[in-house]
């Protein structure tokens, strides 16, 4: 199993812009994904839109299992000044 997302976009200048993240995965049976970087899981769904409505930097992680082993992968969200 490797956690593999992506997002539609990892920068933006819109305030209240709304990403789409889409899971690649493949054999997980569970999610859990932390949009923005407190380490506390905020969706617990495959595929999630999320709306950002603060500028700032934001660590997005999604956490896999499979009942057996669990995996995990970040990628950064850059929400700038417009």
């Amino acid at each position: 199993m490797s956690p593999n997302f992506t997002a539609d976009a990892t920068q933006s200048c819109e305030v209240y812009l709304m990403f789409n993240f889409t899971d690649n995965s493949v054999g997980a049976t569970s999610w859990a994904r932390d949009v923005d970087g407190d380490n506390i899981t905020d969706y617990t769904t495959w595929h999630l839109k999320h709306t950002y409505n603060v500028t700032g930097e934001f660590d997005v992680a999604l956490t896999l299992s499979d009942g057996w082993v669990n995996a995990s992968k970040n990628k950064g969200i850059s929400m700038l000044t417009p």
